[in-house]
């Protein structure tokens, strides 16, 4: 990806089911108004009440009452962020944003410590970064917040809409996190990054990016960690990685590069954790081109994780995961522009339903070595699709499968039931074919939750991760009578006895 440089109250669940009561039913998704029921229920998205700002080292601080000319202390606040960035320079520095709405400002060259970040940090719900009206989508002035070759440093709590490009965007830098934050209809993307390692992205809610995605982490930038986000009705995906191996980051006039890391067109060590994904790739708001991206879509990723996510009525695919056919840069057989296919995925526990004319929920393309898919519930509406898709024989052979909720694997273009499947490969031995009745309280309102008694609960085998949390932030410390397939765990006293099914020796354990 070619960049230029120039950014309902909260209820928590002992377990992620429950039975349907009588106002659940009969209700449609239009009906709804506030949050998702999904989100209403998880600690996904911004944090509903304001936490106490980090302790650490000294305090500044903004205001709309404040003016540029302070010294930004607590008494004698500054008027603007930019101003204030400039004072908080030093490890564990806090700049605390009232509440109010800010010029757009960029970060330049700031460094924290480990465990001594910067932190740049909403006091409470309303503090906004605006565009600049006077931008005509130059380069310097088109992302709302900028971040560039900076490390360790927070942004908790700053929302931004409106931006020409990206609400936030992150260049050559390490261990930055992006918190808490909601970013809406913004031209392109909700959050972009290039060449960052160590990139945190929590508990934002990002809706309505035009031309394309949510979350777009671009070129290489090893460990980024994506987790508890709400990503809903953006044009194209929900959230998209992609190593682009024909991108060389920027040097500077000695030739030394920006980039800390090595630019070798994969992305590895990623965690996409306990997500809210939903409405993504409709194409309306800028290109009205249908199923324009997935709901996560991984161009060039290899040995990360992608588990405890809830995603449904996502226009294109729900998961995909692929790269460059044979990583020559100049070939026109090219398929994706990270090096290498997928491996060393562990993608688990995972609750995907795709709607009518969608494509597959799950896709391997061009996989470079094993990949697994365990106790993920892959639903599709339509029953011309399948919830597994492996393009070539070589991806079929590769991926270890079983423990999931699926009706139908395609290979190629051929769509196949699951008993078929077994038969040819012997995979998916203790898979379940359900139908959606059986599986969730409330589909029509939005409602993923498992019902305590579907033959999914307590049904899962183990699987690559060890200790892992469900869609509601919940352990899922392996007990006696076994966790459950999908998403949202069941509570031990509403799980009917279900043995755990055997399976062999845990692997790609991280």
């Amino acid at each position: 990806m070619r960049v230029f440089l120039g950014a309902a109250p909260l209820v928590l669940l002992l377990a992620c089911s429950r039975p349907a009561s009588p106002e659940d039913r009969g209700t449609s998704a239009e009906a709804l108004s506030g949050p998702p029921r999904m989100q209403s229920l998880a600690s996904v998205g911004p944090v509903k009440t304001r936490p106490a700002p980090p302790p650490g080292g000294r305090r500044f601080r903004v205001s709309p009452s404040g003016k540029d000319t302070n010294d930004c202390s607590e008494r004698n606040p500054c008027r603007e962020i930019q101003r204030g960035i400039s004072l908080a320079t030093a490890p564990g520095d806090v700049l605390l944003v009232e509440d109010g709405e800010y010029a757009r400002f960029t970060v330049d060259g700031l460094r924290g410590e480990p465990g001594r970040p910067i932190t740049i940090f909403a006091v409470g719900r309303r503090a906004v970064v605006r565009p600049d009206p006077n931008c005509k989508n130059q380069n310097a002035c088109r992302d709302n917040i900028i971040l560039r070759k900076s490390h360790h440093v927070v942004v908790d709590g700053l929302s931004s809409s409106g931006a020409p490009r990206a609400a936030v965007a992150v260049f050559y830098g390490t261990n930055v996190t992006i918190r808490n934050g909601t970013f809406l209809d913004n031209g392109r993307w909700g959050i972009f990054s290039s060449f960052v390692d160590d990139m945190t992205v929590e508990n934002n809610e990002i809706r309505r990016s035009r031309r394309e995605h949510g979350i777009y982490l671009s070129n290489s930038g090893d460990r980024p960690a994506i987790r508890a986000n709400v990503l809903r009705e953006n044009d194209g995906c929900g959230v998209q990685i992609n190593a682009d191996m024909r991108e060389r980051p920027e040097t500077d006039k000695y030739g030394k590069s920006f980039y800390d890391g090595v630019a070798d067109g994969l992305v590895t060590g990623a965690a996409i954790e306990r997500n809210l994904i939903f409405g993504n790739g409709g194409g309306a708001l800028a290109n009205n081109k249908k199923r324009k991206g997935a709901g996560i879509n991984l161009d060039g990723v290899q040995d990360s994780i992608v588990q405890g996510n809830v995603l449904y009525d996502n226009a294109a695919s729900g998961i995909v995961a692929f790269g460059d056919a044979d990583g020559m840069e100049q070939d026109a057989e090219e398929d994706g522009d990270g090096r290498a296919g997928p491996k060393g995925l562990s993608i688990v526990h995972n609750t995907v339903v795709m709607p009518e004319g969608a494509r597959n929920a799950l896709q391997l393309r061009l996989s470079t070595g094993p990949n697994v898919v365990r106790n993920n519930i892959l639903f599709h509406r339509d029953a011309r699709r399948a919830g597994l898709e492996l393009v070539t024989e070589k991806d079929a052979k590769l991926v270890e499968s079983d423990g999931n909720v699926l009706d139908r694997v395609a290979i190629g273009e051929q769509v196949r039931s699951l008993s078929d499947w077994r038969k040819q490969l012997g995979k998916d031995g203790h898979s379940l074919s359900l139908p959606l009745a059986r599986l969730f309280v409330d589909p029509s309102r939005g409602d993923y939750t498992l019902l305590p008694a579907s033959p999914a609960a307590r049904a899962a085998t183990a699987d690559p991760v060890d200790d892992h949390r469900d869609f509601m932030g919940k352990s899922r410390m392996r007990r006696e009578k076994g966790h459950s397939i999908g998403a949202c765990e069941v509570a031990p006293s509403e799980a009917p006895e279900i043995k755990a099914s055997p399976v062999g020796p845990r692997a790609h354990q991280r």
